[in-house]
């Protein structure tokens, strides 16, 4: 009874090191993959990029009923915009008050764009 008990203490401890172990791996995963973003965050924005321009024109294009001539400028527009915020991405860190102001920027260049690829009354229910 008593190897039964000791075996399983070990058994139990190798799990939990075993554990602990790979928690340590995820982590050091999960710290890298920050580091890429941060070091890269053009890239990887950049990547997304079309899968967020996709999800807003989704909502944007039939809200507004936009016609594709419409729709490929709005959508130049949004990838404009997405791919400048991204470039100003490690400003935020070092210079917040110069990533806001750029950032505010490429928003209005980016609603001066939309405005004008459409209409009076469709950038009024935008």
């Amino acid at each position: 009874m008593k190897l039964f008990i000791g075996i399983l203490a070990l058994g139990i401890t190798s799990a939990t090191c075993h554990a602990q172990d790979m928690m340590g791996k995820l982590k050091e995963e999960a710290k890298q993959e920050v580091k890429t973003v941060v070091a890269n965050p053009s890239t990887v924005v950049g990547n997304k990029g079309p899968e967020v321009r996709d999800a807003i024109m989704g909502k944007l294009g039939p809200a507004l009923k936009l016609t594709e001539p419409q729709k490929t400028k709005v959508s130049g527009a949004i990838d404009s915009y997405l791919n400048k915020k991204a470039s100003l991405a490690p400003t935020a860190a070092t210079d917040k008050a110069s990533y806001t102001k750029q950032s505010a920027a490429a928003q209005g260049t980016m609603m001066s764009q939309i405005k004008g690829a459409v209409s009076k009354s469709q950038y009024a229910q935008f």
